[in-house]
């Protein structure tokens, strides 16, 4: 009779680990779809500063002038640039493809999980910086708030994914260990 009721409760636990698990996997693959949307709004947020001139970009171009030799550097930093944010956008869409990858259920490794857990501190500075230069910014006010506000939101949908990822990562590992007991 006690063995019935010790199986009844590890079908209930496995019942409720799945129902964990599919919860999450569904918010794993939402916010993979959400780093991969935000990864081309990278791309349009660098066209925009390439083509409204900052005071930066202003006072470079000053102080470059506008001799063959200097308009070469500007050449290469613009190269530099738009490869370091091509590198960017591939990473995203790296970690973004592997989270919805795992939430509709494909194994994936813990290698986007890794990446992401790397790139979520450095998201989170580059979020402070911009919030610290806000009184120092010549430019629309407004634009700036609402680059602010999609880059933070960009951060929570790439700490949504970590968060979730672990979960599913966690989940699947006590439903195995689970179904492995009742062998």
């Amino acid at each position: 009779m006690e063995t019935g009721v010790l199986e009844e409760k590890r079908t209930e636990e496995t019942t409720v680990v799945r129902e964990k698990l599919r919860r999450y996997s569904d918010r794993l693959a939402t916010a993979g779809t959400g780093v991969m949307l935000f990864a081309i709004w990278s791309i349009v947020k660098a066209i925009m500063q390439v083509f409204v001139r900052s005071p930066l970009q202003t006072e470079i171009a000053q102080s470059v002038g506008e001799n063959s030799e200097n308009m070469a550097f500007m050449t290469v930093f613009y190269i530099a640039l738009f490869a370091t944010i091509g590198v960017e956008v591939g990473v995203r869409f790296f970690i973004g493809r592997s989270g919805r990858a795992e939430g509709k259920g494909k194994k994936k490794g813990r290698l986007y999980l890794i990446v992401a857990y790397i790139l979520i501190p450095l998201y989170a500075l580059g979020v402070v910086f911009s919030i610290f230069n806000l009184s120092y910014i010549e430019n629309s006010v407004v634009d700036t708030i609402v680059t602010l506000i999609v880059d933070i939101t960009s951060l929570s949908a790439l700490i949504e994914l970590a968060f979730s990822g672990t979960m599913v990562k966690k989940l699947k590992k006590k439903l195995k260990t689970s179904e492995d007991r009742k062998l």
